[in-house]
């Protein structure tokens, strides 16, 4: 009966420890231009470099939304660290 408990504690240990290698963080990006391409390429860039800023290896960042705004665009984005 011990030996069970023990191989379902290594196993839940094992379970939990890939879990947390996982875990990955999310944030809001805002990037500036006067193209839609320059806005989103800004975003994608400030997105990567909060990720490798914060100790992550890269970033998966999406565009959500550009749009214009005076003379420029802004593209809002979700960054998601990994």
């Amino acid at each position: 009966m011990s030996k069970r408990i023990g191989k379902f504690a290594i196993a839940a240990v094992l379970l939990f420890t890939a879990g947390a290698a996982l875990a990955t963080e999310v944030f809001d990006v805002w990037g500036y231009g006067i193209s839609p391409g320059a806005a989103r390429d800004d975003a994608f860039s400030l997105g990567r470099q909060l990720c490798i800023g914060n100790g992550y290896f890269g970033a998966s960042v999406e565009e959500v939304q550009t749009y214009q705004s005076g003379g420029g665009y802004i593209t809002y984005g979700i960054a998601q660290c990994y």
